[in-house]
Order: C-alpha cells, then sequence, then structure tokens
C-alpha cells in the first residue's frame, strides 16, 4: 500500500510539472527602468551632529534644479545630465555631463555626478532607493555632517 501511495504521489508531481524560468531582479531597474530613467532633484537635506536634520525643498523650475540626471540600462551604465527646461546660461550645452554610473549592493553605494555639490563621480551611499524615490548620502568632516539629496522620477 506504501508502495503505491509513492508511486501515485512521484506521478503527480511529474505530471504537475511545470517548466519554471526565474527572472533574476536587478536592484538597478529600480534605477534605469527597463532602457532608462530620468531624475530629478526634488530636496536637499543637511544633518550634523550640533543640529537637527535641515530639509530644503528645491524649486523644481530653478535653471539649477530642473536638470534631469538620466540613468540608462546599457552594458556601459551611461550617465547624464540634462540642463532641464531652463538653462542658467543659455549658452550652454542642452547635455551638460555624460559619464557613467556604477552601483555596489555589497556597500549600497551609487557612484554618480552630483554637480551641485561635488563636480565629479563619487560614491553615495544609497538611504532608499524605490520606484518612486532615490536618497542618497554624502559624509564630510569625520562623519559629522552629511548632505542627503532626494531624486524622483521624471515621466518621459
Amino acid at each position: 500500500m506504501k508502495n503505491i501511495l509513492f508511486i501515485i504521489f512521484a506521478l503527480s508531481i511529474i505530471g504537475c510539472r511545470e517548466d519554471f524560468e526565474p527572472t533574476p531582479f536587478t536592484y538597478s531597474k529600480l534605477l534605469t527602468g527597463e532602457t532608462k530613467k530620468a531624475w530629478k532633484l526634488a530636496a536637499l537635506q543637511y544633518r550634523s551632529d550640533e543640529r537637527p536634520l535641515i530639509t530644503y525643498d528645491l524649486p523644481l523650475d530653478d535653471c539649477a534644479f530642473d536638470d534631469l540626471y538620466i540613468f540608462y540600462a546599457d552594458d556601459t551604465k551611461t550617465f547624464e545630465i540634462d540642463e532641464g527646461v531652463s538653462k542658467c546660461n543659455p549658452d550652454d550645452p542642452q547635455l551638460f555631463i555624460t559619464d557613467n554610473w556604477s552601483l555596489v549592493n555589497a556597500t549600497a553605494t551609487l557612484e554618480m555626478v552630483i554637480p551641485i555639490l561635488i563636480p565629479f563621480r563619487y560614491p553615495y551611499i544609497i538611504k532608499e532607493l524605490s520606484e518612486k524615490r532615490l536618497m542618497v548620502e554624502v559624509y564630510f568632516i569625520g562623519n559629522k555632517e552629511s548632505y542627503r539629496m532626494i531624486f524622483i522620477p521624471i515621466k518621459s
């Protein structure tokens, strides 16, 4: 009787088997979408050991803060900064930075350029990354001060 139950059980598993192809989730797709994704800086926060967290909401229509930070899902991990709707200097090119980005899951760092803070590629600590929000932080002065940049995605 035990053999018959075992055979029925084994046949039911084999008969109901469906080919399963797992699709691995890549954390970077939150950043890039399927091909590319544009983000805008929405807020800047400052923290120090001597004061509470200060949040500066940024005027998104201001020439310095309407820039688009574009992350591509290509093999070279292209990164661009577009001047957005308004340019601070009309003679500046529309696309003023083309570089690369990198994401390191182990250290939760995103290496990119944020020209209003550090004008070259620098590793920022990822505090939050979702489809609707990116928050990165950089520390200064022996980790006693930091700046957080909060980005929101822009529909293209």
